[in-house]
């Protein structure tokens, strides 16, 4: 018996502690804890995942209207980074969204990027509450046709330009030895 009456007491003491955390966690953070009102998708298409400097990254940009009815205005951020934390983009924009928005956000690489992976993130804050999403990509420097074009033509002329002086030597050093001679037989 009284084991029973011990054990109903540990239970009972167990139960009123953790309604008392629970009632405490309330007081702290005002409640149950905030839901996202939105949602934030961003994906890079697949010929996109290596760009070089100068050229657009183009990213498919979703948006999901979670709980809210009407078209409510959100505030979305970019910002594109090394994975080192090194900001190579940041920008924003306000968007009216209703259910769900899907649009197409272009950004320009600035020419002097360096090679690797960078990191996109996007984020939305509403109401206090931030969702995000990420997306991985690679800035490379692919010299373009025209850069290969040009390379190889002034490689091309330097090869000639050095062609044409070695036969000028070669000519010069001719007619050195073809005067000599003929000084020799003269004197």
């Amino acid at each position: 018996m009284k084991k029973k009456v011990f054990t109903f007491l540990l239970i009972a003491i167990f139960l009123y502690g953790l309604i008392f955390i629970i009632n405490v966690q309330e007081s702290i953070t005002g409640g149950e804890p905030e839901r996202a009102l939105f949602d934030i998708k961003v994906e890079i298409p697949r010929q996109f995942f290596s760009v070089d400097p100068r050229e657009e990254l183009i990213v498919k940009v979703s948006i999901f209207n979670i709980e809210t009815t009407g078209l409510v205005d959100v505030l979305v951020n970019y910002q594109i980074q090394d994975l080192e934390g090194n900001i190579l983009l940041a920008g924003s924009e306000t968007l009216g969204v209703e259910k769900q928005r899907d649009y197409i956000k272009t950004f320009t690489i600035p020419e002097d990027a360096k090679a690797g992976k960078y990191i996109l993130y996007a984020t939305i804050t509403y109401k206090g509450v931030t969702t995000s999403s990420t997306a991985q990509f690679v800035i490379s420097r692919i010299l373009k046709t025209f850069e290969i074009v040009i390379s190889l033509s002034i490689a091309f002329i330097i090869i000639i330009i050095i062609i044409i002086l070695n036969q000028i030597r070669k000519i010069k050093k001719h007619v050195t030895r073809h005067h000599k001679k003929i000084y020799k037989k003269h004197a």
